[in-house]
Parts: structure tokens; C-alpha cells; sequence
């Protein structure tokens, strides 16, 4: 699993409770916040207990906290290079089958580097899904809200106005 746009999302944990299954979460933000979810991770004991053993690199690079199964990465989603070495730094085998998930961060991206990135995403992984979870129908009366709510705390959806419905969202990811 490749979690774009991970924020302070717990799947991994979720999953490792769940299952001893084999498994890696790649998730990927922007730097300033995996140092912030890396200190609480470092600062549960239930949390470092289903980690495992795991190394927080020293370097101010992008590798933030790697273990056997996790690996989280500060790198801002619009570089695709930063993110595609970044990666590559971390190990991900670009041949294992992987779920690439975008969680309310595409949104947020300038439409052209979004695109960018699902294109990239098309590209480098051999055997791979998209899972996209974002807003939608801005224009609908909740819509008009939740995008007037983003926009007062001065975080707009700028991804939303090219792409506001789902159909919209699927040629994009078809024409990549």
C-alpha cells in the first residue's frame, strides 16, 4: 500500500492488529507533518510495540521513520521526482502488486501536478490500483459549503473545480 496524502491516518495499525499477514505501508506527506506523526508514533508504546523494530534516520532526508512494514516519507506530492527517489531511497519494489491511495490530497494540488501525478503513478508501477477519496459536486447545496468552508480557512480545493464529479475523476484516471 502507497498512502499519498497519509496525514495522521492509522491504516497500518489498523491492519497490523487486524493480521501477522506480511505487509507494507508506504505513506507519504509532506515532511513537517510524518516528523509530527513519527513523534507520536515514537511516543505510544502500543504503537511501537505493533511497529517492531524500526530506524528514524538523522539526515533530513525524506526517509522519516522506517521499519520492516512501514515506511514514512516526507515529500511534498507535487515534486514526482523527490517523491519517485524518495521512494526508490526507501526500497518499494515497483514490481509488487500495490494499492495507491490518495485521501483527500489530490484535491489540494494544482490540477496539472495532480494530473501529473496519477500520470506518474500509471507509469511506474507495473501491477497497481488508484484509490481516490476526495470531494465532489461542489456545486450541490453541502458542496457549496464544504468549499466555502476550505476556502475560509484559506485551503482551497483546486483540483475541484476541473474535476467536481466522479465521472469527471474517472476519465481522468482513464486517460493516464
Amino acid at each position: 500500500v502507497v498512502s499519498l496524502g497519509c496525514g495522521f491516518d492509522s491504516l497500518f495499525f489498523r491492519l497490523r492488529m487486524q493480521s501477522e499477514s506480511p505487509l507494507c505501508v508506504w505513506e507519504v506527506d509532506f515532511p513537517s507533518v510524518v516528523k509530527r506523526k513519527c513523534l507520536l508514533i515514537e511516543q505510544s508504546g502500543d504503537l511501537r510495540d505493533l511497529l517492531g523494530s524500526y530506524v528514524t534516520p538523522d539526515d533530513n532526508g525524506p526517509l522519516v521513520l522506517l521499519s520492516q512494514g512501514y515506511k514514512l516519507l516526507g515529500v511534498d506530492l507535487t515534486e514526482v521526482s523527490s517523491l519517485d527517489a524518495a521512494l526508490n531511497l526507501a526500497g518499494l519494489s515497483w514490481d509488487c502488486p500495490t494499492l495507491v491511495l490518495g485521501e483527500v490530497a489530490l484535491c489540494y494540488m494544482d490540477p496539472a501536478r495532480s494530473t501529473a501525478l496519477i500520470g506518474w503513478a500509471a507509469e511506474r508501477f507495473r501491477d497497481s490500483r488508484f484509490v481516490l477519496y476526495e470531494q465532489s459536486c461542489p456545486s450541490d447545496p453541502f458542496g457549496r459549503v464544504m468549499t466555502s468552508h476550505f476556502a475560509s480557512l484559506n485551503s482551497p480545493l483546486l483540483s475541484l473545480s476541473e474535476f467536481p464529479h466522479i465521472q469527471d475523476q474517472e476519465q481522468r484516471f482513464l486517460h493516464k
